[in-house]
């Protein structure tokens, strides 16, 4: 079945918990668990950055710009698009993402 969004977040606080508390070493931690950037909150030494994009008439462009605090927004549908996913599928993850904010 695979690992859903639950498990999958679970399984990053709790990494990146033992990181923080058990390791203390310097962590670059990429991840679509926005929820992820509360760990800046709870923990001191816990830095969130974003690389900065630019979107215009749905299309990105990735400004290759690291800045403080957490990204405003996802681009994982934007990548599809860049890597020329069908237009079906586009259109479906669109509506499914669309679903799950609304959950």
């Amino acid at each position: 079945r695979g690992t859903s969004t639950y498990d999958g977040f679970g399984l990053a606080w709790a990494i990146s918990e033992h990181i923080i508390k058990e390791l203390q070493c310097p962590t670059l931690f990429a991840t679509h668990f926005h929820e992820l950037t509360a760990l800046q909150e709870a923990h001191k030494g816990v830095k969130n950055m974003h690389v900065t994009a630019h979107i215009e008439a749905r299309r990105l462009t990735m400004l290759y710009s690291i800045r403080p605090g957490p990204c405003d927004q996802s681009f994982g549908i934007h990548c599809a698009e860049l890597a020329r996913f069908p237009e079906e599928v586009l259109q479906l993850a669109r509506q499914k993402a669309a679903e799950l904010e609304d959950f």
